[in-house]
C-alpha cells in the first residue's frame, strides 16, 4: 500500500509486537503442564518461576503497545525518540524473557527422568519450536532498534538495522523471520496441544500409580 493511513500504521506496529507475547505465553504454558504433577518440593518453586515469566511477558506486550502508539502520533524528533524508548525496553525485556525461557526449558531437560513420558513428548515439541521462537524474537528486538520513517514524524536516517525496519524494511526479511516463524510454533504447538493427551497421566500421578517417572499400569486407556 503507497499510502497506508495513520490507523493501519498504528494497527501494524501493535500487532507486529503483540504477536510475539502468546507464543512467549503459550511455551510457558506448556512448560508448567510439563512440569505438573512432578518435581516434588521443586514443583511450587518451578510454577512460581513460570507465573513471574507470563508476568514479564505481559509487561514487555504493554511497552510495546505504548511505544507503537506513541510512535505513530509522535510529530516530532523528540517524540519519536521518546516513543522508542518505550519499544526499546520492550524488546529487551522480550529478549531477556526468552533466554529465560529457553534456560528453563533445559532444566526441564535436565530433569527429563521426574517428567511423565508423554509430557515429555510436549518438551520434545517446545524443543523444536525455540530455533523459530528466537527468529521471531530477534525480529522483534531488531525492528525495535532499527530506525522508523513516518510521515508524522521527522525522517530518520538509514543504518544497518535498516533492513528490519517495520515501516521501510525488507520484506522478505519480515515474511521469513516473523510471518513465517510465528506460523511455524503456532503450527508446533496447536499439533502438540491436540495430540498429547497428559489429562490420564496426571490422574495416574495423584493416585500414586506413578513410580520414579514411569506407570505402574501397562497401557494407556
Amino acid at each position: 500500500m503507497a499510502n497506508p493511513s495513520t490507523g493501519l500504521i498504528e494497527t501494524y506496529f501493535i500487532l507486529d509486537n503483540v504477536g510475539l507475547s502468546p507464543l512467549m505465553m503459550a511455551t510457558i504454558g506448556f512448560l508448567n503442564t510439563v512440569g505438573q504433577g512432578r518435581f516434588q518440593e521443586n514443583h511450587r518453586f518451578t510454577f512460581i518461576i513460570l507465573r513471574v515469566l507470563a508476568l514479564v511477558a505481559s509487561v514487555a506486550m504493554i511497552l510495546t503497545i505504548i511505544g507503537g502508539v506513541d510512535l505513530v502520533d509522535a510529530k516530532t524528533t523528540d517524540a519519536v525518540n521518546a516513543a522508542e524508548k518505550y519499544r526499546h525496553i520492550g524488546a529487551i525485556v522480550y529478549a531477556a524473557l526468552f533466554g529465560l525461557i529457553t534456560l528453563m526449558h533445559f532444566w526441564f531437560w535436565i530433569q527429563a527422568g521426574q517428567i511423565m513420558p508423554r509430557r515429555r513428548s510436549m518438551l520434545l515439541g517446545i524443543s523444536a519450536s525455540i530455533p523459530f521462537l528466537f527468529l521471531r524474537t530477534a525480529y522483534s528486538v531488531l525492528s525495535s532498534f532499527a530506525p522508523t520513517s513516518l510521515s508524522s514524524a521527522t525522517p530518520v536516517a538509514t543504518n544497518t538495522l535498516s533492513k528490519f525496519s517495520t515501516t521501510t524494511g525488507s520484506w522478505q526479511i519480515y515474511l521469513g523471520m516473523s510471518v513465517a516463524a510465528e506460523l511455524v510454533v503456532v503450527i508446533i504447538y496447536l499439533v502438540v496441544g491436540t495430540t498429547v493427551p497428559t489429562s490420564r497421566e496426571l490422574d495416574d500421578s495423584m493416585d500414586g500409580n506413578y513410580h520414579d517417572g514411569n506407570p505402574s499400569y501397562k497401557m494407556y486407556g
